[in-house]
């Protein structure tokens, strides 16, 4: 038998932020994903790197991870909220690292920085993850 969790970490989302977003969804969405695609549970967490509260949980999912390897498989989702007005950005830079296989390099770098995701650091965060900073810059043009 498998189960499925979900994670919800935030409860709304702009039309907007959810159409920028959304552009670089189809190419990065394999590389969210941590552990087998055997497992018998799949957590979905769906979370916004600017929430204070899906920081927090982090440590949680990642003993889970290791408590049970090859039985819990991870899905992460950005759910990036309208108040939080740095986190869609976040979310863009993220994917673009997904789609250079350097997807959970940047999820902890950005969770490690979250006070702080102006576009200067989010592009500096990307050098320092070795991601490819033109392709974030046009991203989030």
């Amino acid at each position: 038998m498998k189960y499925k969790i979900a994670l919800m970490m935030v409860f709304a989302l702009s039309s907007s932020a959810s159409a920028q977003v959304q552009k670089t969804a189809e190419r990065a969405a394999m590389n969210r994903l941590k552990g087998q695609q055997s497992a018998t549970v799949t957590v979905y967490e769906i979370a916004d790197f600017q929430c204070p509260y899906c920081a927090r949980v982090e440590p949680a999912v990642r003993k889970i991870l290791e408590e049970y390897p090859g039985k819990v498989r991870l899905v992460w989702r950005d759910f990036p909220l309208p108040f939080h007005q740095e986190a869609t950005p976040a979310a863009i830079v993220a994917r673009v690292a997904g789609e250079q296989g350097k997807f959970w390099e940047m999820h902890d770098k950005l969770y490690e920085n979250q006070r702080t995701l102006d576009r200067a650091s989010l592009e500096r965060y990307a050098q320092e993850v070795g991601v490819n900073v033109a392709k974030v810059k046009a991203a989030l043009k």
